[in-house]
């Protein structure tokens, strides 16, 4: 098990010491192999230290494929800056939720021709908007 914990903390450190170029390219085979190993069978019944390393482990792999899979999602938008981008990729980029950008529009926080529109009976976010929104409603509440 200490082994596990060797290779993970290794495949940890190098997605932590990656640029966001480097880790969209090798971070997927990194990740991957920290997980081959924690899904190696380890011989004879885990005692109770073994199980917290698994979960631990297995904790480890879970927020690194979350950071690989961030990394892949920024290098792409990165590499094809876009303004207006659909709502399911808004929500896949942002960690935003469908429910609180409907909220925000039905509110008025967020206009339509300005931070959203309709097209094509498809809801469309305008990236820049959204930014320059945020860095205003930020500055909004400290202002309170």
């Amino acid at each position: 098990m200490e082994e596990k914990l060797k290779v993970a903390h290794g495949a940890l450190r190098n997605i932590a010491d990656m640029d966001s170029g480097e880790l969209a390219k090798h971070g997927r085979r990194i990740a991957l192999r920290a997980l081959a190993f924690t899904d190696a069978d380890t011989p004879g019944a885990p005692g109770r230290q073994e199980e917290i390393e698994s979960r631990a482990i297995t904790q480890l792999i879970g927020r690194v494929e979350l950071v690989v899979r961030e990394a892949v999602t920024k290098g792409a938008v990165d590499r094809y800056p876009m303004t207006w981008v659909k709502l399911d990729r808004y929500v896949e980029i942002s960690g935003d939720s469908v429910d609180s950008v409907q909220s925000r529009r039905k509110a008025g926080k967020w206009l339509d021709g300005n931070q959203c529109k309709i097209v094509d009976g498809r809801l469309w976010i305008n990236l820049q908007a959204v930014d320059e929104w945020i860095e205003r409603w930020g500055k909004r509440y400290l202002a309170r």
